[in-house]
């Protein structure tokens, strides 16, 4: 990878890292899906610091370039904040659910108590 290039993907991903921290200072972005986000700048930053190291560290990959590399972990990384993400959807779907439930039964109760009351 050339100086140039990974002087940028450096420029970027510290930039990156820094949208992160000012997102998690003014409670715009959970904890959780923070440390999520600023591990894959680190990785991005590793890439761009040591591209010829992890040429030589992925060569069963057969890479050409550090780039393929780097766009290899982001594509990865990528699939696992879907999957991440999928599980977190699930998971409100099912609080909703629930607290849906929990509000019909209580209307119920409510209506139930307000017609005990006019009798």
């Amino acid at each position: 990878m050339k100086t140039g290039t990974q002087l940028f993907i450096l420029f970027i991903s510290l930039s990156f890292a820094g949208m992160i921290l000012y997102l998690m200072k003014k409670n715009k972005l959970r904890e959780e899906f923070s440390l999520i986000w600023f591990v894959l700048a680190i990785l991005i930053i590793t890439c761009a610091v040591f591209a010829k190291e992890i040429v030589v560290f992925f060569e069963f990959l057969n890479p050409d370039s550090a780039g393929e590399i780097l766009l290899f972990v982001i594509i990865i990384s990528q699939f696992i904040f879907i999957l991440l993400f999928s599980v977190k959807l699930s998971s409100i779907k099912n609080q909703n659910k629930t607290f849906s439930q929990e509000i019909a039964l209580l209307r119920n109760r409510l209506e139930l108590i307000e017609k005990n009351e006019k009798k």
